[in-house]
C-alpha cells in the first residue's frame, strides 16, 4: 500500500513539475534593425539585396519562425506588393537563444508605380504543425524610393498627384478652363449678334 502511494505522489508531483515548467515556458522573438532605409533610387524590374536582418528566439522554448512582409495601415507611402520579396531562409527552427541570418532580394515589379514605399519586415514563431501564427512578433521599419523611368513620366506623376491633393477643385477647373477657351476661340471666329426685331 505505502508503495501505491509513492507512486501515485511521484505521479503528481511529476504532473505538477511538468505544468509548472510549461507555464514558465515563454515564446519570444527579436530582430536585428529597427529600421532599414534604401538611399539609393531603386528602378522598376530591377534586382536589389536588401540588408540583412537577424532573427534571434528570445524565448525559453524550442520554436519554429518565419519572416514575411506586413503593413502599417493608413501611411501615406505605398505598399509593396509581397510577392517582390525573397526571404533565405524563409522559415525555420531556433533553440532558445539561438539566432538565424536571413538574406532578403528585391525584385521591383515592371509596371511598379513609382513613388516612396514603406513596409515591415515581420519575424513571428509559427505552429510547426500547422503554420498558424503565434501572437508575439518584432518587425524592421524598411523604406525605399522607386523611381519614374522617363521625365515625361515623371511630370506625368507630378500632374496626376497635383490633381489628387487638390481634388475636388482640380477636377472642377480644367473642363471650365477648356470651356471658356472654346468660347473665347468660337466668338473671334465667327460673330454673334442678337437683336430685337418689331
Amino acid at each position: 500500500m505505502r508503495t501505491i502511494v509513492l507512486l501515485a505522489s511521484a505521479l503528481v508531483l511529476g504532473t505538477l513539475v511538468q505544468l509548472y515548467g510549461t507555464a514558465l515556458a515563454d515564446l519570444g522573438v527579436g530582430i536585428s534593425h529597427s529600421e532599414i532605409v534604401i538611399d539609393d533610387d531603386l528602378s522598376r524590374g530591377g534586382r536589389y539585396r536588401v540588408p540583412s536582418v537577424t532573427v534571434t528566439n528570445t524565448g525559453t522554448e524550442q520554436s519554429r519562425y518565419e519572416v514575411v512582409i506586413s503593413f502599417i495601415q493608413d501611411r501615406e507611402e505605398l505598399t509593396p506588393n509581397p510577392d517582390w520579396f525573397r526571404f533565405d531562409p524563409q522559415a525555420f527552427d531556433l533553440d532558445p537563444g539561438q539566432a538565424q541570418l536571413v538574406t532578403i532580394a528585391l525584385n521591383v515589379d515592371d509596371g511598379a508605380e513609382p513613388g516612396d514605399y514603406f513596409a515591415l519586415i515581420e519575424a513571428h514563431p509559427i505552429r510547426a504543425d500547422s503554420g498558424i501564427t503565434v501572437g508575439v512578433a518584432a518587425a524592421t521599419k524598411l523604406s525605399f524610393h522607386i523611381e519614374p523611368s522617363s521625365t515625361l513620366e515623371l511630370w506625368r506623376l507630378r500632374i496626376a498627384r497635383f490633381f489628387d491633393d487638390n481634388s475636388p477643385f482640380s477636377i472642377v477647373l480644367p473642363p471650365t478652363l477648356a470651356g471658356l477657351i472654346l468660347l473665347y476661340f468660337i466668338s473671334r471666329r465667327f460673330s454673334l449678334r442678337i437683336e430685337r426685331r418689331r
